[in-house]
This record gives structure tokens, C-alpha cells and sequence, in this order.
């Protein structure tokens, strides 16, 4: 264990006219900082002074939650009474007033791409708004009234689709915004959540409780990892190391360092800060942290290369490992796998973001990124996410391979899951050992194996899932392999069957229209040309199939003596459709400027989709 002092210590305290609630460093530089307090205030901070930038008075309740936006210029401000407001720091007045939350904005958090924030609050439940818009667009709630308590930490993962949420009794739900549901709900801790980050490099998850645990948790799978032992104090804030194999643990009254695989306390040094609110990473291993104590906000400086592992190697003590028996056999059971679904880091991307939902639709001229839970990148471009402004331009989409190699297979996207582990058989090969000099035919064989088991596994798990969908397969009733097909949450398998049913037409009830037409919208955020061009076919054989029963059915006024269910019920299907092609319209908007295939496809399926109006 490194001396206290050596690590951390503080450098200055913040002086404020009533006692400090809340804070957050910002993400981008991490020398901006926003406080709020119990008498409505709100100030800016540059780290290093003393005294606020700006002071932002106006709230006229109690601060109880904010967040900064990525570029520095807006703060969004939560308060005990409901109201929320965001502040151009620019010109330090208010940009919106937004009503909602009807008792106390808990949480609070910023899309990372768009103009979009996320909130919760005491009366359980998560808020998506729309800045320009002015308004909620999404709204989220417990299953059952009243249960779950108070929203105590939201987080949105770093490609935009996902949210998590953490709560007052300890559950953790993951929502997907462009489906507009919820996808997975954790029950591990029966204490309240306390922080949640993502690792830059793999599809995993880390929570801290007040029990004083912190869960790590396997996104892709919706598996539990592993549990760390009890840290001795409340995990107030967790951060991934920038090499993604460690978190650093801010506890109540220390700093850790855990790997997580395999689970290992590499180092813990006492810290003196009350009440530690939140820590940001900086260049060169340090790392800042915050703490409130009264009327007092404590900035604190912490060298983690004088911590294990990350001091020099004459200077590491022995590690302490822990077993990873912590996390409970059957918290491991009741993680089972519910979704193939992918949190991937994308920072390049299109300048649109759309939240769609069967009532709701999100602005046409903002940025995105979810998952799809399906679009691959490759892992160090989380590193870029977090060091750059908003990016306005689309990426250039991978093109077809023209039948010369398998289509698409570029294995860091394909793969969903690129660079996620270097195998053990790698990491024990000295500098000088030749992987490529198999002794044997049996040898070779391995050899060959182990480079391919990436791609094998892919590869296998898309025909499984293929073969499940076939053996429901009916041409009369395609109902059932369609929701087996929606499931799977595959895109490579979304495209297959899409495929096939473009060449069977008559396959396409209106029932299966409702259930294509969310997925066909995720396909248009892919980076593949082949997937938005056939998202784009699909697309026009529905309107040219269902936009003339849409006008007609959605246009007639006509009454009929008594109750026609039938007559409502399809009305209703149409509404939904009509919808759901709207939100797709403003999707594919964005992309007229594409070059190449996917702006001709996209320019004729506009052209089919002119009936909407």
C-alpha cells in the first residue's frame, strides 16, 4: 500500500453561500467543474481557482442533481421541486425551462451525441427530452407503481442507445431508446445503486452499491461477472483506467484499484475527503476528485502511477487476489441471457439522432449512435469519444466486397466484439517465440483453430439462430419466425431473412410490418451499405404494399351503427405503422447527402414514403 499522502491530497477548498449538494466535473477537459446548493445556486468552477466563473442563480428550490455536456457550453440543472433548466454558459442565462418531473430531479445526464438529456426522479421514473424540441419525448417507469424507489444514478452508454439506471432498491435497468423499452433488469444488490461506468475497451458494466460492492456486469451477454469483496466503505464513484483493465473505486474514505479480470485488489490508500461526488481521469495518470462537506467543496489531486500496478515495478508489493466466488452462484443464474444486444463505442457518428417510438419521434437533424446494440467498432475508438467535440459527420460506410472475399467480413465490426480479450496462449508467448512453428499436424490444426475462434463462434451462433428461425418457419403465417428473427437481435440475421422475404412479397402482413418496421430503422445506423440498401428494399415493398391502405384506412371519416372492433383495431395497426414509417422518413432524411448506393436508395425510398406528407 502506497503512503496516503504520496497519492492524494487536497488542493483547495470552494467556499459557497449554503451548503453544497451536488456536482460534476466535466468529462472533457476535467478542469471545469458545476456545484448546486440548497439555496437554488448554481456555479461554475475552473479548477485551480478559488473563486466561480459565474454564479447562476434563479432555482427556487434545493439543487439536487446536474450535468455538463461534453463541449463545456451547457449545464442542465435538476432542483427538489421538478422543474429542470438548461444554462448556456455561454451567455449564462437560462435556454429552456422544462416541466415534467413532478417531485425531486434525482438524476440527471446528457446524450453524448444530440441535443438530448435523461432524468429521473423520486416518482419513479426516467425522462428523455428533446432541447430543441422543448419537451419530454420518452418516459420511462417501474413495472409496478411505487416500486423501486427514487432514480438515483443514470448513465447513457458511450454509443447513445442504451440508458441505465440505478435505483433506490438496488436494481440497475438498461433501456433502449430507439426501441423504446426496457431490455434488461439487474437484482444483485438489495442496496441502493451509487455509481455506474463503462469500460472504453469491452461490453462490460461496473456498479457500485451502498453495501459497499462493486458489480461488474457482461453487456453483451447480460451476465453477472463478478462481485468485488466489501471495499470497507461506500463506493462513492468508479472509474475505468484508460487501459480499460482496471477501475479506480473512490470509497467514502479511500481510493482502490481492482482488475476485474481476474478480480484483484491491486492497491487501497486511505483518503481524508468526507464525501467524495465525483473523480475524472486526466493525461498523464493523475486523476481529480471532488467532495462535499457542508458549504465546503474539496478539490483533491490524486497520482495514480504512485498506486498499483501503475508505479514501477521495483516499487509493487504483492497483489492480493480474490476469488471470484463473491458474486453468488445464483446471482449468476438469474443473469441469464436476455438479449444479444452489444453496447459499441462509436464516436463517429451520423449527424442524426432519432429516439423512435410508436408516439414519439425525435428531432431530424441531430447526432447518433446504440447499439444498434449491433454496430461494430473497433475498441480504442472509445478513447476518442472521450477527447473530442461532437462529431457532425457520417462515417463512410463499408462498401461491398463485389464477390470477391465474404461479404463484410471485416472481423474487429463483424466479429461485434473485436479486440474484447488477448488470450492467455498469447500473453505466455515470449518476444521471441514463433506462433506460426506448429511441431505437429495436430499443432497446425490448433494453430489454425485458435486464430478462426473468433469468426467460428460468430459464424456458428448466426446459423443456430437461422435454423431456430426456419424450424418456425411458415410461408402462411411467417408471425412466429419474425419474432424469433426480431429476438435474436442479430443484424447479420436481420438481413438474411430480409432477404428472403424480399424475394416473397406476400409474406408481409401488416402484423409482421409493425414488428419489421424498429429494426429496419436500427439497420439505416448501420455502417455496412448492404445492410441500409436492403433496409431501403424492405422499406419500399411496404409502402408500396401498405401506403395506399394507409391513406385510405387513416383518411376515412365514415361512422357504422354500433361498435366495429375490427374496423378500430386495424385503424389502430395503420396509426401504428403510418408512425413508425415517419420516424424511418426522418431517419433516412439525414442521409440524402450519402454517397453512392446507399444515397440513391435512399433518395427512391423517400420518394415511396412522399404519402406520408
Amino acid at each position: 500500500m502506497a503512503p496516503p499522502g504520496s497519492v492524494g491530497a487536497k488542493i483547495h477548498d470552494l467556499v459557497h453561500s449554503s451548503t453544497a449538494t451536488c456536482l460534476r466535473i466535466g468529462s472533457k477537459s476535467g478542469k471545469v467543474m458545476v456545484t448546486g446548493c440548497e439555496d437554488g445556486v448554481v456555479s461554475l468552477w475552473a479548477l485551480g481557482r478559488t473563486s466561480p466563473v459565474l454564479n447562476l442563480p434563479g432555482h427556487t428550490s434545493s439543487i439536487t442533481s446536474l450535468a455538463i455536456d461534453w463541449p463545456e457550453d451547457y449545464v442542465i440543472v435538476g432542483c427538489a421541486s421538478g422543474p429542470i433548466k438548461l444554462w448556456d454558459l455561454q451567455q449564462a442565462k437560462v435556454a429552456r425551462t422544462l416541466l415534467g418531473h413532478r417531485e425531486a430531479t434525482t438524476a440527471i445526464e446528457f446524450h453524448p451525441f444530440g441535443d438530448f438529456f435523461v432524468s429521473g426522479g423520486t416518482e419513479a421514473v426516467v425522462k428523455v427530452w428533446d432541447v430543441k424540441k422543448r419537451g419530454c419525448i420518452q418516459t420511462y417507469s417501474s413495472s409496478t407503481k411505487g416500486s423501486g424507489g427514487s432514480v438515483e444514478v443514470i448513465r447513457i452508454t458511450p454509443d447513445g442507445r442504451w440508458i441505465v439506471s440505478g435505483w433506490e432498491d438496488g436494481s440497475v435497468k438498461i433501456w433502449d431508446m430507439t426501441a423504446g423499452k426496457l431490455l434488461k433488469t439487474f437484482t444483485d444488490s438489495a442496496s441502493s445503486v451509487t455509481c455506474i461506468t463503462f469500460s472504453p475497451f469491452e461490453f462490460v458494466m461496473a456498479v457500485g452499491y451502498v453495501d459497499g460492492r462493486v458489480w461488474f456486469y457482461d453487456l453483451e451477454s447480460f451476465d453477472v461477472l463478478v462481485a468485488t469483496d466489501l471495499l470497507g466503505s461506500v463506493p462513492r464513484c468508479v472509474e475505468f483506467h484508460k487501459d480499460g483493465k482496471e477501475v479506480i473505486i473512490a470509497c467514502q474514505d479511500s481510493i482502490q484499484v481492482w482488475g476485474w479480470d481476474p478480480l484483484v485488489c491491486h492497491d487501497s490508500v486511505p483518503m481524508g475527503w468526507p464525501n467524495v461526488a465525483d473523480i475524472r481521469t486526466l493525461e498523464d495518470n493523475k486523476l481529480v476528485g471532488a467532495s462535499l462537506d457542508q458549504n465546503m467543496v474539496g478539490v483533491w489531486g490524486i497520482k495514480v502511477d504512485r498506486m498499483s500496478p501503475y508505479k514501477p515495478a521495483s516499487e509493487l508489493p504483492p497483489i492480493r487476489s480474490v476469488s471470484k466466488g463473491a458474486a453468488s452462484q445464483d446471482s449468476l443464474e438469474n443473469s441469464s441471457l436476455q438479449s444479444k444486444a452489444v453496447l459499441e463505442p462509436q464516436p463517429n457518428i451520423p449527424s442524426r439522432t432519432t429516439t423512435p417510438s410508436s408516439s414519439n419521434r425525435a428531432d431530424e437533424n441531430q447526432s447518433q449512435s446504440s447499439q444498434p446494440p449491433h454496430r461494430v467498432a473497433s475498441a480504442p475508438r472509445v478513447q476518442q469519444v472521450q477527447q473530442q467535440p461532437l462529431l457532425t459527420k457520417r462515417p463512410s460506410f463499408v462498401g461491398s466486397s463485389g464477390g470477391n472475399i465474404p461479404l463484410n467480413l471485416d472481423i474487429n465490426k463483424f466479429t461485434q466484439n473485436g479486440k474484447k480479450r488477448v488470450s492467455p496462449i498469447l500473453q505466455s508467448q515470449g518476444p521471441g517465440d514463433d506462433l506460426l512453428s506448429p511441431t505437429s499436424e495436430l499443432d497446425l490444426i490448433n494453430t489454425l483453430s485458435f486464430r478462426n475462434t473468433s469468426m467460428t463462434l460468430i459464424l456458428q451462433g448466426r446459423l443456430n439462430t437461422l435454423q431456430e428461425i426456419k424450424s418456425v418457419w411458415d410461408e402462411g403465417n411467417v408471425r412466429p419466425a419474425v419474432e424469433r428473427m426480431v429476438e435474436c437481435r442479430d443484424s447479420g440475421v436481420w438481413i438474411d431473412m430480409l432477404k428472403l422475404m424480399n424475394s416473397r412479397a406476400k409474406v408481409f402482413t401488416l402484423d409482421v410490418t409493425i414488428l419489421l418496421l424498429p429494426i429496419l430503422n436500427e439497420l439505416l445506423f448501420e455502417v455496412y451499405e448492404d445492410y441500409i440498401v436492403e433496409a431501403c428494399n424492405t422499406i419500399k415493398l411496404l409502402c408500396k404494399g401498405f401506403g395506399p391502405l394507409i391513406v385510405q384506412t387513416l383518411g376515412s371519416n365514415f361512422s357504422s351503427p354500433g361498435i366495429d372492433i375490427s374496423r378500430e383495431d386495424r385503424q389502430r395497426k395503420y396509426r401504428e405503422v403510418y408512425e413508425k414509417l415517419k420516424d424511418i422518413q426522418l431517419t433516412l432524411t439525414d442521409l440524402t447527402r450519402s454517397p453512392g448506393r446507399v444515397g440513391a436508395s435512399v433518395k427512391n425510398t423517400l420518394i415511396e414514403l412522399e404519402f406520408l406528407g
